[in-house]
């Protein structure tokens, strides 16, 4: 018997191995496997050297430490190869291949140890790398270590250094006619330009990279030059034209598969949201660019995004978050010793903890930043924490510090040309002067020097800003020189003070333009239609490509198939062989077994009987001992009910508490809303009552003193006209904010009784809700009859539908931009609707939006106090509010219907 099971074994076993090494002989070899059979196989230095630098070249971006490893060893047989030729044939005898693998192996390593950010030991590398090639005369790999160079002086923020390597790199490339290389440096040197701010100047070089690569119909580097053009218009504040190069560039990298180059693609677009305040969708953008990154295990893409989800969070103000994402990205910057990104973020960090005015602990992040900044040669970031250091003494109303601090930042600035930087820097100082004539001018004449030192520098920062035509910049240069002409205007004599007022209006009119060019609502519909369009391409060319993946494949199953006939036929005889012994085999064991487990069968029944009996005795016990417990049981369900009453009441009490709590801070919120947006408009109205008076003041003393002429009079009437309309058209929004907000926040308050227009009041309660919206495009219709009248309680319908908006705005509307919200009232019976007449019933109120909806599972739950989807944004108690309203205040029923993705539907029926 075991004879026979173990020729059954040794038959499946022969089987079992015959398939697995079918299975192994398919498998693909791996491109490392390959370098190393060949590394193996090699019987000369320079291949080896060679293979040594193609296996690093392999691991270069996504493990670079383990790319540093090999392209020392094919420094170190270089170096040995090097040594042996000497001893064996004099100084003078070294092979040119020999020097070329040393250098390009120097030249690897520097590349190493730039992305690291150790950009003293790149450069010295880089160095003897130049060197080797000079002796040798190679001119491609002296352009290479030029170009070496340049990134690193570049990374360091010295462009006078970096621009020299990068023209003379060129000039090697210009008379080899060698146009890859060209598109290359052409690149090169738009990024320097770039980083100076000399936006002009970096396009001019980026279109002569884009037309060579479109010469050489290479799409890489065409993406590549459409992405630095996508950077400069993103720098100039021009988001439209931006997006669309953004994504010309990642519609190549994604027909072409390059991830890294697609992730990037998602930081930069995820930029352009966060600029337009876009947060959401700058969010879903950088985690795409994470997701990517994680599957390539590329640590320093991991670390960026995480940095730029921190700057999310720091906008929304969620500053716990914010320092979290922060040095999550600085933990995985120290495990890389990617020293730049450490200083990044240790700046970050320390502008969190500006913002909390946690001054020590930001001074203690920028000089840690600083110091990182300082030991890599890197001017920029020097000039940046210089910045960032003046800010903080500013803030501490230490200001002969930070004028101090502002003064280095401005010269490392001027020393490498960062226009942007100058710019920044002026503004800053323009900042300073005006703080110090609030706080520090002894008297009125001191004070208003300040002033006219802070438009020195104001007018400074302004022009250049223009000049590198740059609407960030240009905008908060405008704002300081109109704050500066403003506080003139307040201290200067009745003539000057209107030529103050009046340059204070002319910079606030700036001030405005460029904001609203940069965050018009067309850009952004724009924005929105080019990621439209992108994906509509995107999923056609995916069609396509499934299609010709098709095609490939049903040609290669046809040939597979007719070579694979014949095989199959010698498998399937051999296999044939193998069962039909096995079957046989099995009959026999299978016969032997039915036998002894008919007797171990008979023998278990019986064991089975005394077990059953054992356990029934047990059971009997067990039932005993249940009994006894279930009365105490009873006792304990006795007591622990009384508790819960007690605990039941004391709820209800705590329920209605955190009820009114909730109705007064939505009327808070309501406040704080309606103070935004009346603050804009009256402000401007009082610059220009004030502008009036004064102008009113010279007027009279002209008309007392019998001056006047008749140019004086018409001037006079048309600034009186002028002015007159600009504060007409700002103080009408406030007030129609304020009658509308009056009535619907006393009603709020104090829940009284009366008659009044249901739509008319509605109308109201929309129009003070208008600030809830911010930047979402919300649509409202309401459909009612505009003579509707009842008499009832106007509060209770204001928190009704205000909970109903604002639920639609935070759960209905939260990643969406647009939306519409439709209200139906009318009287009926049964559903059927009627004219107003004496046989009225019921008042029916539908309330509609196309939000998100809500899933099946979470219908029945809505109503219930404290239930929420979002717990950052809402308590649970708004629709819990609105129930309590409908059913126990106005004795009606209130119910919902919704389908995930097609909106919500409220309907209430109240007796009339």
């Amino acid at each position: 018997m075991q004879n026979i099971n173990s020729k059954i074994f040794i038959l499946l076993f022969a089987i079992f191995i015959f398939y697995f090494a079918i299975s192994v002989h398919t498998q693909d070899t791996k491109k490392l496997d390959s370098l190393w059979n060949k590394y193996n196989k090699a019987k000369h230095d320079t291949t080896r050297i060679k293979l040594y630098l193609d296996i690093g070249d392999a691991y270069e971006y996504i493990i670079p430490d383990t790319a540093l490893l090999y392209y020392n060893k094919a420094l170190e047989l270089a170096n040995k190869a090097e040594m042996e030729q000497i001893s064996q044939k004099g100084q003078n005898t070294i092979t040119t291949a020999i020097a070329k693998l040393k250098a390009s192996s120097l030249s690897s390593i520097s590349l190493i140890y730039s992305l690291q950010g150790d950009n003293n030991k790149a450069i010295s590398y880089s160095l003897k790398s130049l060197k080797i090639d000079e002796a040798i005369k190679n001119e491609k790999g002296m352009s290479a270590s030029f170009t070496n160079l340049g990134f690193i002086y570049s990374d360091m923020g010295d462009y006078t250094q970096a621009l020299g390597y990068f023209q003379k790199a060129l000039n090697i490339l210009i008379k080899s006619g060698n146009k890859d290389g060209l598109f290359k440096c052409y690149g090169n040197i738009g990024n320097v330009y770039k980083g100076q701010g000399n936006y002009a100047q970096a396009f001019e070089y980026f279109l002569k990279s884009l037309k060579i690569a479109e010469e050489l119909g290479d799409k890489i580097g065409m993406a590549k030059c459409y992405g630095n053009l996508g950077i400069i218009h993103s720098d100039q504040g021009n988001y439209v034209q931006a997006i669309d190069y953004y994504f010309k560039s990642l519609k190549i990298f994604d027909e072409t598969g390059h991830k890294v180059d697609i992730s990037t693609c998602y930081i930069n677009i995820g930029n352009i949201h966060k600029d337009q305040g876009s947060y959401d969708k700058a969010i879903e953008y950088y985690l795409k660019s994470l997701k990517i990154s994680e599957e390539l295990g590329d640590k320093n893409g991991i670390s960026n995004c995480y940095g730029n989800i921190g700057n999310i969070s720091r906008e929304q103000s969620d500053y716990p978050k914010a320092i979290e994402y922060f040095f999550s990205s600085l933990k995985i910057s120290e495990e890389i010793g990617d020293k730049n990104s450490m200083s990044k973020n240790y700046n970050n960090i320390g502008i969190i903890y500006q913002i909390q005015c946690n001054y020590e602990k930001a001074i203690e992040y920028f000089y840690k930043s600083l110091s990182i900044a300082e030991e890599l040669g890197d001017k920029v970031g020097m000039a940046h924490c210089y910045c960032n250091i003046g800010t903080i003494y500013k803030y501490q109303g230490l200001y002969d510090n930070a004028i101090r601090q502002y003064n280095q930042s401005l010269k490392i600035c001027y020393e490498i040309n960062i226009k942007e930087g100058i710019v920044i820097n002026l503004d800053n100082i323009a900042s300073l002067y005006i703080s110090l004539a609030d706080s520090v001018a002894k008297n009125e004449k001191q004070r208003i020097d300040f002033l006219k030192k802070s438009l020195e520098y104001g007018n400074k920062a302004y022009e250049l800003a223009v000049e590198i035509d740059a609407l960030p910049t240009e905008n908060r240069a405008a704002e300081s020189i109109m704050n500066a002409y403003k506080k003139l205007g307040n201290s200067a004599s009745a003539k000057a003070s209107a030529e103050y007022y009046k340059m204070a209006m002319q910079y606030a009119d700036i001030f405005i333009a460029t904001k609203d060019s940069m965050f018009k609502e067309e850009k952004i519909k724009s924005i929105a239609e080019a990621e439209k369009k992108f994906e509509a391409e995107k999923k056609q060319l995916q069609i396509e490509k499934l299609s010709k993946e098709k095609e490939l494949q049903r040609s290669e199953l046809l040939r597979q198939k007719e070579h694979g006939k014949r095989q199959k036929l010698v498998i399937l005889f051999t296999v044939l062989g193998f069962l039909f012994m096995v079957v046989f085999a099995v009959f026999v064991v299978h016969r032997l077994r039915i036998t002894r487990r008919q007797k171990r069968t008979i023998e278990e029944q019986k064991a089975l009987v005394d077990e059953k009996n054992i356990a029934l005795n047990q059971q009997n016990e067990e039932i005993r001992t249940q009994r006894d417990q279930i009365q105490a049981n009873r006792d304990e369900i006795a007591t622990q009910r009384d508790k819960l009453d007690f605990t039941l009441t004391e709820l209800r009490q705590t329920q209605e508490q955190l009820i009114e709590s909730k109705k007064m801070a939505s009327l808070g919120s309501l406040v704080a809303g309606i103070a935004h947006e009346i603050n804009t408009p009256v402000g401007i109205g009082i610059t220009a009552s004030s502008s009036l008076v004064e102008q009113t003041k010279q007027f009279a003393t002209l008309y007392k003193g019998g001056q006047m002429t008749r140019q004086q009079l018409e001037e006079y009437l048309e600034n009186v006209y002028q002015t007159g309309s600009l504060v007409l058209k700002n103080m009408n929004r406030p007030g129609e904010l304020v009658r509308s907000f009056k009535q619907v926040s006393v009603d709020q308050i104090t829940e009284e009784k009366r008659k009044f227009l249901l739509k008319p009041y509605i109308e109201d309660i929309l129009f003070s809700l208008k600030p809830e919206f911010g930047k979402k495009q919300i649509t409202t219709t309401i459909d009612c009859n505009q003579e509707l009248e009842i008499d009832s309680y106007p509060g209770i319908y204001a928190q009704i539908i205000t909970n109903l908006i604002l639920n639609s705005i935070r759960h209905g509307f939260r990643e969406m931009d647009t939306g519409d919200i439709t209200i139906i009232v009318y009287v009926g019976t049964n559903g059927a609707s009627t004219p107003l007449s004496n046989h009225r019933s019921s008042l029916h109120i539908q309330y509609i939006d196309n939000g998100c909806g809500i899933p099946a599972e979470n219908l029945p739950k809505i109503f219930d106090p404290f239930f929420t989807t979002n717990k950052q944004t809402g308590t649970g108690l708004g629709l819990n509010i609105v129930y309590n309203l409908v059913t126990q205040k106005l004795k009606g029923t209130i119910k919902c219907e919704s389908t995930t993705g097609k909106g919500i539907e409220f309907i209430i029926k109240i007796p009339f």
